[in-house]
């Protein structure tokens, strides 16, 4: 495929929440629950609260924000290029996850910063079974299983290894973006033989949903999902993160 594969490499950044923290409404009538339905808006369930007016948008109501992120890297015919500027932006996008930018100039981040972050690659080759297409596996590719080995012949990546129990690379807030990008790199580097039919989209749900099932390859990632319509701002509030790289 060619044109706007870089928004394509990127196609699941999920961002699966551990949970919410409880807050209290700024300004909570004396006779009315905070959780309760106000100004057609909708109730919420016990134990999640809206978030402070003062709190930093998009993440006011969590005290802790785990993030999950997937990529899905296109790993067909003539994707080179496109990996190359993947691997070379990703430690801009670990920096505004975790350095948030304060654009308004209020002397507050944007954000909350991530402070735990797991990510996970695959690609988007699922094969073509139980059809023959040229170039294309009828195998399933890589099924939306996170890689755990290196696909280059590049020596530096030689000790890049990851366990099967955790097929995902962590980083935690203070860690080394040094380190982790070059490990993200011998990781996200895949090559370009694979099928050119891709299915981005399958293979997203085959990596957090099937194969992330007990006892997959995948167990555990993207496992503790909470629903998102509790815990975020309206979305004419949400900031863009592309405004940010």
């Amino acid at each position: 495929m060619h044109g706007r594969l870089a928004a394509i490499l990127l196609v699941g950044a999920a961002l699966l929440w551990d949970g919410c923290g409880e807050t209290s409404p700024k300004n909570p009538s004396s006779d009315a629950s905070p959780n309760h339905a106000t100004d057609g808006q909708p109730s919420l369930p016990d134990g999640i609260s809206n978030p402070s007016e003062d709190a930093a948008p998009f993440l006011g109501c969590f005290d802790h924000l785990p993030v999950d992120l997937l990529f899905i890297v296109d790993n067909s015919h003539s994707m080179a290029e496109e990996q190359d500027n993947l691997i070379r932006n990703f430690p801009v996008l670990i920096r505004v996850l975790t350095q948030p930018p304060d654009r308004n100039r209020d002397g507050r981040p944007d954000f909350q910063p991530v402070e735990d972050i797991r990510i996970g690659i695959t690609s988007t080759d699922l094969g073509t079974a139980p059809y023959r297409v040229e170039g294309c596996n009828t195998t399933g590719g890589d099924r939306g299983i996170l890689i755990t080995q290196p696909r280059t012949s590049d020596p530096s990546c030689a000790d890049v290894r990851l366990s099967p129990s955790e097929p995902w690379l962590s980083y935690r807030l203070g860690d080394d973006i040094n380190q982790l990008a070059h490990r993200f790199s011998c990781l996200a580097r895949l090559g370009i033989n694979g099928c050119g039919l891709e299915q981005q989209l399958e293979a997203m749900y085959q990596a957090i949903v099937v194969q992330a099932a007990p006892d997959m390859p995948n167990a555990g990632f993207g496992a503790t999902v909470h629903s998102l319509e509790l815990c975020s701002s309206p979305m004419s509030t949400l900031p863009l993160l592309s405004d940010h790289l």
